[in-house]
Parts: structure tokens; sequence; C-alpha cells
């Protein structure tokens, strides 16, 4: 059997050495050690960085709900509350999946950033900022699961966990009740290689096509870049986030997979000049 990660060890919690194998020696002292997949970002962390990440932008922090463990399921809520369209930017369903993380946290200093094209778009949207669905299994280490041993991102459709069934009734509350539009979902994620899993482009769409051109737009801003595209949602059952809030609010919506080893310095590359591109286009809507 193939390990998807190489193991992790840390004394700190904070700085990570990587260990070559599945099976290694590790010496035993009166210090903590951290033994991960990955290296853990706990929730703590990521919350400082959002209402941090620009003094200069008005961030509403909104607890929705309680995870299995009592945890707060927050959401940050930017842009024009006056507005009528809306965003959706998801992360962490999965702990482990930090590059993920990594390329959410550089699509979302961009939309939160200085620059004009970035100040126009929040004067015109409302923006919902999710950066962890699953704090229990972030907090805990886990896998894909929450604290009950569920897999969040299989849950969408049952609502049988407090996570999701916050989620969804926030998205009542905020889309249908106040009579918004989702005009566009994205939801990040990691597996082997980066790909983006998509809607079916034969299903209904808000924007048709909208979804193909800005993926091509984000591919002739990086030279040699080749997107990978699958379609994951061919209708039915909605177990997954994106589809969920595609087929209930018919937003445009996908799931940006980066691969566990992408370099660094491309993801950011790639997580900003998306962004970018992405509210180049609903600045025209």
């Amino acid at each position: 059997m193939r390990h998807r990660y190489d193991p992790k060890v840390s004394i700190d919690g904070t700085n990570w050495n990587k260990i070559n194998g599945a099976s290694f020696d590790l010496p035993i002292s009166s210090k903590r050690t951290w033994i991960s997949a990955q290296a853990n970002i706990p929730s703590k962390a990521v919350y400082s960085w959002i209402e941090q990440v620009n003094p200069a932008v008005q961030i509403q922090k909104q607890e929705v709900g309680k995870t299995a463990l009592g945890k707060p399921i927050n959401v940050y809520v930017a842009g024009n509350p006056q507005s009528k369209k809306a965003i959706a930017v998801l992360g962490r369903q999965h702990p482990p999946e930090i590059t993920g993380h990594y390329a959410y946290a550089s699509f979302v200093e961009y939309l939160l950033g200085n620059s004009d094209d970035a100040k126009r778009f929040r004067e015109k949207y409302r923006i919902y900022l999710i950066p962890i669905v699953n704090p229990d299994g972030v907090d805990l280490g886990h896998w894909r699961a929450n604290a009950n041993g569920v897999d969040l991102n299989r849950d969408w459709a049952e609502f049988n966990q407090p996570e999701t069934v916050a989620l969804r009734d926030y998205f009542k509350r905020e889309i249908e009740q106040q009579g918004r539009e989702l005009y566009f979902t994205i939801d990040f994620h990691s597996t082997g290689s980066d790909i983006y899993y998509t809607v079916d482009p034969a299903l209904p769409s808000r924007f048709p096509g909208f979804i193909p051109t800005w993926i091509t737009a984000v591919k002739e801003a990086i030279p040699g870049y080749e997107p990978l595209v699958k379609p994951l949602y061919l209708g039915g059952s909605t177990f997954t986030a994106y589809s969920y809030l595609y087929k209930t609010y018919n937003t445009e919506a996908l799931v940006y997979e980066i691969g566990d080893n992408t370099d660094a310095d491309f993801i950011q590359r790639k997580a900003r000049i998306s962004a970018q591109k992405l509210i180049e286009k609903l600045n025209e809507s």
C-alpha cells in the first residue's frame, strides 16, 4: 500500500521535519512531540490569520453554530452588506489537505487586498469566507472526519452532522431569506495533483461557460500551465458542499484541488491569479 503522506515530526507544533518512510524510530523525551501526516495548522492560527489579513477591510465574524465538540463554526463576511450578489469560499473540510489551505489563503488575501479591482469587487459583492468547515477534525489531527467520525464533504445531502446543518441553515438565512443570489462558490482541497472538479457542463448554469472561461484565463496568465478539469457532479444527490450549493442556489461552483506536493510559490501564484481573473469576470456582471 502506498501512503499518501510522509510523516512529519515537531517538538513545538509549528516547525516540522519530514521523515521518509512509514516506519521510523522516535526518540522519547520529557518534551511533547507531535507526529502528523501533514504540518497541521490549527483553527486558532487560521482564525488569527483571517482576522488580521487586511486591517483596512472590515470583516464581520459570525458564529453560525457549534461543532460536535462545542467549538464555534465561524463565517467571516466582507464586502457590501447591502449587495444582493454573493460568493462563498470554503476550506478545511479535510484537515490534512494543507496545500489546499495555502491556496485558500492566497486566494482570500487577493479578494481582501488593496488593489483597485478587489476594492471594486467588495463594493459590488457580499463575500462569505468559511476557512474551516471542520474545526474539530483540524484541531484533533483527523484525516477527513469530524469528531463523530464522519466525512463532512459527504454529508451535504443527509445533513446528519452539526457542522453541515449549521452552514446549510446559515446559507438559507443569508441567501434565501435576504433575497441574495449566490453567484460563485469555491471549495479548496488537496489531492495527488492539481485538478478542478466541476459541475457537468451539460447541466443548467447561471452563467453558461463561466467556469471554463475563467480556468482558461488562469491558464493564459501562467505560461506552460495546463489545467486538468474533471466534471464530478453529474446530477442527482448532492453529497458534497459545492454540488449542494450549486443545486440549491444555482451558483457557479467547483472544487479547487491542489497537489499534495505542488510547489509553494506556484500555489500562491496560481491562487492569486485565480482570484484576480475571477473578480475581473464578476466585476463585469
